[in-house]
This record gives structure tokens, sequence and C-alpha cells, in this order.
């Protein structure tokens, strides 16, 4: 959201007590603009048009000088002289420092809204504008790239303290190939910049790394408030690596356009707030990297006008926590979520134990083509077998004899019949093979259209539970196996 005066003048009386701490930028602005040629406390005025065809004295819009640089040199340091701007006033900035904030106390305001405030076109790659000294206000205007990865815009230098941007637009280039790589550079040291209600747009362009830079070494007091965002930024809308304290980041809207790349992103040394602020990317965890910045009221959105994509009112706690969250309480809030975690793995693993030992159900097809088919492996430690049952899905042919179903234990000294033996020389398909007695060895039988059968309690060791026929022949049988494990660490597989 870009400001004209009447605009922030508005916003301030709507909201409130919600804008008390923008009142010192407010009454600067107000203070010097209740006419053309008013000033603030012994300062003077001066005029910049590009359309101008008077005398170039900058004394008023008549006689406007023609360059913003032009109307820098005419003021005079900490005596809060203000320069206007035209509507319409346009530049083209051809190299490094195209204009120079280079003295203290002034303030620059671009009259006009839109499109028609005046416009700063970057035509290479080195065009940079500065802000040299301290205490500089810039009120609105357009900076524009004119040219791929212009390296940087706005260069705010080491003596620019206490820089404040109010209403700065950056619009979406003409050439979809155009970009700032850095709309707005801080250098080290740079202390108290305010940039408010300022925009920045630039869909088409994937050179862009920043849209603001403050890596070059620590800068106090940081505050970035209610500025529209959106772009490719190749590492981070808002960036810094190093340990800048005290910064506020409120009231944004930001939306990162880059596959895994940050809206905001700030060392774990960094103190501050992020608030009320809506940033979007398209992998949640990467959206926002706040270092040690605590965070209020923060929307994350992995997509557009989709709803459950948005993650609301995230107050992080813990390594999230700057100085002014109440750092040993939210200690305390992690250590009891880390206690119930603890507990909740434990229950989990008790869960998974006691799944161990529930009635479980395998199946598997024999045939009779050879003597012993093995149909289950019993592994790391003994079963109790609750119910078996034989399904005849083709019948039988070739006298295969009969059948009993036998334990091949590992040890040996374990293995026995589960079964007597059962003719199946005429079991046919749809017969159920079941047992009638299941004291020591059961009784095996099959019929037709008969299929209750006798429950079982034996005991089942580490080995094979097997098929044994008397000949071969043809047929095939699904058996299915109820069991329950004895040891956690019992296992039952079906053989092929």
């Amino acid at each position: 959201m870009s400001y004209t005066l009447s605009q922030y003048q508005t916003n301030r009386i709507g909201l409130g007590s919600g804008y008390q701490t923008l009142d010192p930028l407010y009454d600067i602005i107000a203070g010097g603009l209740g006419g053309a040629s008013s000033a603030t406390g012994t300062g003077s005025s001066f005029y910049v048009d590009s359309n101008a065809t008077g005398g170039d004295t900058g004394k008023d819009f008549t006689n406007a000088v023609l360059t913003l640089d032009a109307a820098i040199n005419l003021t005079t340091a900490d005596r809060g002289d203000w320069i206007h701007v035209a509507e319409g006033h346009a530049e083209t900035i051809s190299g490094a420092d195209g204009w120079d904030a280079d003295v203290a106390g002034i303030t620059i305001y671009h009259h006009g809204n839109g499109s028609n405030q005046g416009t700063y076109t970057f035509s290479a790659t080195g065009s940079t504008v500065a802000i040299g000294a301290a205490n500089v206000t810039v009120v609105g205007g357009r900076f524009a790239a004119g040219v791929n990865a212009v390296v940087a815009g706005i260069m705010v230098e080491a003596a620019g303290d206490n820089c404040t941007l109010i209403g700065c637009d950056f619009p979406e280039p003409t050439t979809s190939t155009f970009e700032f790589v850095d709309a707005i550079d801080l250098a080290s040291g740079t202390d108290s910049f305010s940039i408010v209600g300022c925009s920045y747009s630039n869909y088409g362009a994937t050179g862009t790394d920043h849209f603001i830079e403050a890596g070059n070494g620590a800068n106090l007091n940081m505050r970035i408030i209610d500025c529209d965002i959106i772009g490719e930024f190749a590492i981070s809308a808002i960036w810094s690596d190093t340990a800048d304290l005290d910064v506020i980041i409120d009231g944004c809207t930001i939306k990162n356009l880059t596959t895994g790349q940050h809206c905001i992103e700030f060392t774990g040394a960094a103190t501050g707030w992020v608030t009320n602020c809506n940033l979007y990317g398209d992998t949640e965890d990467a959206i926002i990297d706040p270092g040690s910045l605590s965070q209020a009221n923060v929307t994350l959105s992995t997509a557009i006008n989709t709803p459950g994509n948005e993650i609301s009112n995230r107050a992080m706690l813990g390594d999230f926590t700057g100085p002014h969250g109440g750092a040993a309480q939210d200690d305390n809030v992690k250590a009891s979520l880390d206690l119930a975690h603890t507990d909740l793995d434990a229950i989990l693993a008790d869960t998974v134990a006691l799944d161990l030992y529930r009635v479980k159900t395998i199946s598997t097809t024999t045939d009779f083509t050879a003597s012993t088919d093995n149909m289950f492996t019993v592994a790391g430690g003994p079963v109790e077998i609750l119910s078996l049952y034989g399904l005849c899905t083709t019948l039988a042919g070739g006298s295969p004899g009969t059948m009993v179903i036998e334990m091949d234990a590992t040890t040996a000294a374990q293995d026995g019949d589960f079964s007597t033996t059962v003719n199946v020389d005429a079991l046919a398909a749809g017969d159920v093979i079941r047992f009638t007695n299941a004291i020591d060895e059961g009784v095996l039988s099959w019929t037709t259209g008969t299929q209750a059968g006798q429950p079982l309690n034996w005991f089942a060791p580490i080995g094979d539970i097997e098929q044994t026929l008397s000949s071969t022949g043809t047929g095939a049988v699904t058996w299915y196996m109820t069991y329950r494990a004895l040891d956690a660490s019992s296992a039952v597989t079906a053989s092929a």
C-alpha cells in the first residue's frame, strides 16, 4: 500500500492508537505541507520539476531546478529544509549516485498520486541513488528498474542513520526481464532505518535477491511497517545474516514467488518482532526464518484463495523468542511440551508392543504336487494357534492319499504332528478341511457343506507348519490360521 499524505492522515485518524508509533513521521509531513512555500523550523523549501521552463533557481515550481540532486545541493544541513518534487517529474539514473541525499535533516516530498509521482528510472546495472547523510526523509516517489540486474536501487550509506522512506513505490517493470537485484541496500551500522507504507512488485523477473538487503553489518532499530512486497526473490524479500537488534516488521504483506525461498530471513543473533503480517510462499517451512525474532499474528499461506492452506497466529516459542517475549515463561512451556512428548512416545511404544500380542489371521495356499508343502513359518518366538481351516479351491486328482498337518520345529525335539491323517483323494472344490477334536493330535476331517470346526489351543514353536501327503497328485487348498503371539518378537509369515 503506497501512501499519499491524505491517505496517511486518514489511516492515522481512522485507526487511532494503532498508529501512534507513526505519529512523529506524520507530524513531520503535515508540518511541512501547509502550503507550497511552507517549511518547518528555520528551513527553506526548494522545488524540482524536469518539465520546468523558468529560471532554474529552485525557488518555486515555475523556476524549479531540473534534477533532484541539484535541489539537494541548494539545501543546508540540519536546518530542516524541504524539497518538493513536482507531479510528472522524471529522471533517468544512468550511474552511481544519480542523486545523493548527502545533506543531513532534509525532507524530500513527491507531489502527485500513483504513476503521476516523480519517477526515477535506473538505466544501467550500476545505477544507484543514495542516502548519504543522517535524518533524511523521503516521501513518495517511484523507483523503476529500466534494465536487467540493477545491482542496487536505493543505497542507504553508513552515514544515513535515521533514514525514513514513506510511501515509496517500486512498480512492476515495463519489461519482464528488468529488475533490481536489491531494491534497497543498507550499509553496516545504518541505525534507526524506517520504511513505511512502501510497495514493490516484480512478477516477471527471476534475478532478484532481496527487497531489503541488510546483511552488510549489524543495524539497530530497523522498522519495516505496512509494506506490500511481491516478487521472485532468490534468497528472501527481507534479509540479513548479521546481529540486527530491535527489529520490528509489522503489518506487511509479502509474497515470494521463488520455489522454496523466504519472505523474511534473519540470523539467530537478531532480535525483535514480526507482527500482524501475511506471508506467502510455496513451502511452509521456507516462508519465514526469523532467527530470534518473536512472532505474533503472522499468517503463512502456501496457496492463494485455498481454504486450509493458511497457518495463522504463529506465536513462536523457544528459539524464536526475542528479549521482549518472556523467554523464561516460554522455556517453561517448552519444557512441559517436551515432557508431554516424551510421555506420548512411551505410550505409542507400549501400543506397538501390545499390538504384537493381538489375535491375527494369516492365509496361504498349498497344492498336492509335493509330499511336503510348507504352510507357515514361525520366527522370533512361539505362537498359540487358535484355529486352522483349509478351503479346497481345486479338486484333488491323481490320488494324493492321506494328509497330516505337522510341526517341523527348528529344535528337533519339538517336532510333532498337529493332526491325525485324513484321506483327501475325493476332496472337491468348496470342501472345508477342519478339526473336529483338538485334544493332543486334532482329528482332521473334511466335509461338504459343513464348516463348523473345533477351536484350537496349540503351542507352535519356532519352525515350519507343514502339510504332508502320503503321495502326490493335483489340487489346491487355501489355509486360514488365526494365532496369538506369545513373545514380543514372535512373527508368522505365509510360505509362497
